[in-house]
């Protein structure tokens, strides 16, 4: 059902669980954006410094610790799916 998706896909959000961090799902639907080079942005409540990083080495636009800011993330959000060139740097991140 991810593969489906992702064909259809033009940026995705991809929400981490706070009480059960990454977990191997999580990794798949990284994996499989990253290789479509499909824009994410990571939405978690779980705070290993790890992972943040792993996300953004391997190719997330940016990484938001819960409670998100909406009034941060929203256009962000449009930016990337815009395809700006420009990286934005939300204040969350």
């Amino acid at each position: 059902e991810v593969e489906r998706v992702i064909k259809m896909a033009a940026g995705a959000v991809l929400v981490v669980d706070e009480a059960e961090g990454p977990l191997p799902q999580t990794q798949f639907v990284l994996e499989q954006a990253f290789a479509k080079n499909i824009p994410i942005i990571v939405v978690s409540g779980s705070e290993p410094e790890k992972f943040r990083e792993r996300c953004l080495a391997t190719g997330a636009k940016a990484f938001f610790y819960k409670p998100v800011q909406y009034e941060e993330l929203l256009p962000f959000i449009a930016q990337v799916l815009r395809g700006d060139s420009g990286q934005p740097t939300p204040g969350s991140a």
